[in-house]
């Protein structure tokens, strides 16, 4: 809680921990991607002997840029002294498993374990979660379109995603702003987000007659303490800062907290 008059900390302002959750999703990707190869896709390669790595690195050279056309006819990889050579049938099988391994991992990671856990294994690790405006866990359908859209997010070296998450209220990426969800440290779960100027009322009544002030919470941890609540006497959300002892209630026309009238 900040001094008489602040706004409560924007539990979205975690960027640094966000890049860092999305490099540990993509090692891990890496990781599986990598493992599925090894366990189903190298029996699909010949082994041409080359005599040595550099010897293997040239051959593949030359057959991965005869074969750079529209339709790839064959896939070279230089392992050790030898040269693993994939065409035909073997190619299309390889190329199959990859996407299958891909988007079986993004399906698990990004939607499944997120609407589970509430995030990705990289954001559960760095103590982030996937939720709603009102802080409740995003379930499979918003998890799931965050996932499709970050062929959007991560277009262009990622510039999209990046411009929009540093620049737009809430720290949004395209594919938070479409699915409604917000990205937060795991304190703010589970309590209604307040994101400084990006608050609003809705169904408000202008001809509402405020009632008494709220009462002083007994403790910490009560209702308005830790996030804001909606006061129907007020027709908005209320806070108490235990910093001043005061109430305050979330005024829309100036998109700011006032003392409670």
């Amino acid at each position: 809680m900040t001094a008489f008059g602040g706004a409560l900390t924007d539990p979205t302002k975690i960027m640094g921990s966000r890049i860092g959750a999305y490099i540990v999703d993509l090692i891990i990707g890496t990781v599986v991607v990598v493992g599925v190869f090894l366990l189903f896709g190298a029996s699909h390669f010949d082994e041409v002997p080359a005599g040595s790595p550099a010897a293997a690195r040239q051959l593949c050279d030359g057959i991965n840029d005869v074969s750079d056309g529209s339709s790839r006819s064959h896939v070279c990889i230089a392992w050790g002294d030898s040269a693993r050579v994939a065409s035909g049938d073997d190619l299309r099988a390889v190329q199959v498993q990859f996407w299958a391994a891909s988007i079986g991992f993004g399906l698990l990671n990004y939607v499944v374990l997120s609407a589970i856990a509430g995030g990705t294994a990289g954001k559960l690790i760095f103590g982030l979660r996937v939720v709603t405006a009102r802080g409740q866990r995003a379930g499979l359908g918003r998890n799931l379109v965050r996932w499709l859209l970050l062929v959007v997010d991560t277009a262009c070296c990622f510039l999209p995603g990046l411009l929009t998450s540093f620049n737009s209220k809430g720290h949004r990426r395209v594919g938070d702003m479409v699915a409604g969800t917000y990205v937060v440290h795991r304190s703010a779960e589970g309590r209604l987000l307040h994101i400084p100027g990006h608050l609003h009322v809705k169904n408000r009544d202008p001809y509402a007659v405020p009632g008494a002030a709220p009462a002083v919470p007994a403790a910490a941890g009560s209702a308005g303490i830790d996030a804001p609540v909606f006061d129907p006497a007020r027709n908005t959300y209320v806070r108490y800062d235990q910093a001043s002892g005061t109430w305050f209630q979330w005024d829309d026309a100036q998109q700011a907290w006032v003392p409670a009238r």
